[in-house]
């Protein structure tokens, strides 16, 4: 009997294309492929992301520095706030494609709404300059100020949390992640202030000592309606510790009506024999 025996065979390229025989030019061609195909692969991962950035000016085109100024969604819930630098201008960072609308508002001059406006994918937006055009005056009348919602002073920016009801409803974690020069990323436990990382978190002025991920979780416990003003201090006194370098974040809570109210007033009534 005979036995048939079956060889494979492989068909090689007698001119395999290696590393040591590769020319020069292809090796940075195929190299440069790669990276475009990775960037092009990353981009399309991330979520789109924008800048919008306008100016808000008075009647005479003269920007209107420490101006309000709000992000909203068309139904007027609020993405991002902050107040106008230098020369009336401001800016918002990483902005979701959607369709949005600003407010700008200052002492003395009526709230001023832009039209609705879109974000595309990718694409920064300047805006118009933004005009608070005329005073507010009353003859005979009261005139009842609030406090503006962002206060900047030389130190810290201070935002005024009892000033609007636009953060009703929301917690401490939501209303620093809408605020400019705050970067908040819950997913890889990270809290930033002016671009640097390390800030330090108080509570009436005490420090709240824990790590980052316990962090994000006690801001997001907290409920804006029982705070009265949170404090950004990015240049902080010489009092405070030196650690905190980047920056401290305050936050200051209602007093509660029974604060302070803690003696206990004991009184016992005389017995019959004793009045008598």
């Amino acid at each position: 009997m005979r036995t048939r025996t079956f060889v494979k065979q492989e068909f090689l390229n007698p001119n395999p294309i290696t590393n040591n025989n590769m020319n020069p030019i292809m090796q940075r061609s195929i190299s440069l492929f790669i990276l475009i195909s990775f960037l092009g692969f990353l981009s399309n991962s991330l979520p789109a992301q924008s800048r919008i950035s306008g100016i808000v000016q008075d009647a005479e085109g003269v920007g209107i520095e420490r101006a309000n100024v709000l992000l909203l969604n068309t139904d007027s819930t609020f993405v991002r706030g902050g107040a106008a630098g230098e020369q009336g201008r401001f800016r918002f960072d990483r902005i979701k494609v959607g369709s949005y609308l600003i407010k700008a508002s200052y002492v003395g001059h009526p709230d001023v709404y832009t039209p609705v406006f879109d974000v595309v994918s990718n694409k920064d937006v300047e805006l118009d300059p933004i005009s608070l055009i005329g005073g507010i005056t009353l003859d005979g009348g009261t005139v009842t100020r609030t406090r503006p919602l962002y206060v900047p002073k030389i130190d810290r920016l201070v935002i005024n949390i009892t000033s609007s009801v636009i953060f009703k409803g929301t917690t401490v974690l939501d209303v620093l992640e809408g605020t400019q020069g705050i970067f908040i990323d819950r997913q890889n436990n990270r809290i930033s202030l002016m671009g640097k990382d390390g800030v330090n978190v108080m509570e009436n002025g005490k420090l709240r000592y824990m790590p980052v991920s316990a962090l994000l979780q006690y801001l997001n416990g907290i409920s804006s309606d029982n705070v009265e003003r949170i404090e950004l201090i990015t240049t902080p006194p010489a009092k405070f510790d030196a650690e905190g370098d980047a920056g401290y974040i305050n936050i200051v809570l209602k007093k509660r009506p029974d604060e302070g109210l803690n003696g206990c007033l004991l009184y016992t009534s005389p017995s019959p024999r004793d009045r008598g």
